[in-house]
């Protein structure tokens, strides 16, 4: 029997939905309702799949969320870590300039004494 194109779209679908081996009986379905109930079942895993997609995306969805805002926080802890480490350089260059600058008195100290 050849499907009218309306229904190849669907045909196709429950195709997926059924497996090679179902749409093999589905194709050897005589009867409407014995085809009815076949595009049923079909209809009935397909909607199922539909929520399980659904439910899974969302999770995905909701992890995606969790992991931009854990990045997001990093990026702040990452730029105040910068800004403290800024800090400590300028405190280190602060030391090693008053370092020197003892340095240089102790030897001209030194030139004194001598």
């Amino acid at each position: 029997m050849k499907l009218d194109a309306i229904y190849r779209n669907d045909i196709i679908r429950i195709d997926n939905t059924l497996g090679v081996e179902g749409f093999e009986e589905f194709k050897r379905c005589v009867s409407m309702d014995q085809k009815s109930h076949m595009m049923i079942y079909a209809l009935d895993n397909l909607h199922t799949d539909s929520i399980v997609t659904n439910q899974a995306t969302g999770a995905l969805n909701i992890n995606i969320e969790k992991l931009l805002q854990e990045r997001h926080e990093d990026k702040q802890k990452i730029s105040s870590m910068k800004i403290e480490m800024r800090q400590l350089q300028l405190k280190n260059t602060s030391a090693f300039i008053k370092v020197n600058n003892l340095l240089d008195e102790i030897g001209s100290l030194k030139k004194k004494l001598l």
